[in-house]
């Protein structure tokens, strides 16, 4: 039989089969939570058999209810020193064991495909979003080299245009010259003529 350790802290582990999570100390008492919902009769005494309590601070009650208390813990270490229950405590420890080993798997397996999956999208995306930069570059180059010759054949048409107009203002201002010229030698004959 294991020995019993004695527990001065409030919050450690207590009870368990035999005792063997320890006893509280002076001033605190071994509580243990409520058998779980949905267990039954049998699950629920070896809950209370397997599982350990916790020592927390003792509640002040009348002395009729420590009597009672003492007794009915008194039958009950009788009734657990009478059941054989560790071999069938071990067995559920083992198929709890076996089953979070399963779950284990099985979260660890679905977190893998999730994760190849996300990355298999992530990957998809990112092609997806490459080929549509380079369609969008490539339209991009395309309406820019458009842009690039109209602007140039804009600028060469505006060329033109104004190499005409300069042309034609020149030729106009020539032959506006040539007229004054002609003008002011018929004046200057006709001044000659007048002082002879």
């Amino acid at each position: 039989m294991p020995s019993v350790v004695t527990r001065q802290v409030e919050g450690d582990e207590c009870g368990g089969p035999w005792g063997i999570y320890g006893e509280c100390g002076t001033g605190l008492e071994c509580r243990q939570d409520h058998c779980p919902p949905g267990e039954q009769d049998l699950e629920c005494y070896h809950h209370y058999l397997t599982e350990p309590g916790q020592c927390v601070q003792k509640r002040r009650r009348p002395l009729i209810l420590d009597v009672l208390t003492s007794a009915a813990d008194t039958t009950i270490t009788t009734s657990r020193k009478r059941v054989a229950a560790p071999p069938l405590a071990d067995e559920t420890t083992r198929r709890r064991l076996n089953l979070g080993d399963e779950s284990t798997r099985r979260r660890l397996n679905l977190g893998d495909e999730r994760t190849r999956r996300r990355f298999n999208l992530g990957d998809e995306r990112t092609r997806r979003r490459l080929n549509l930069g380079d369609e969008r570059t490539r339209r991009r180059l395309n309406l820019g080299d458009e842009r690039t010759r109209r602007r140039l054949n804009l600028g060469d048409e505006r060329i033109h245009y104004r190499l005409d107009l300069g042309d034609e203002r020149t030729r106009r201002r020539l032959d506006l010259g040539d007229e004054r010229t002609r003008r002011r030698l018929v004046l200057l004959r006709q001044l000659e003529n007048l002082l002879e």
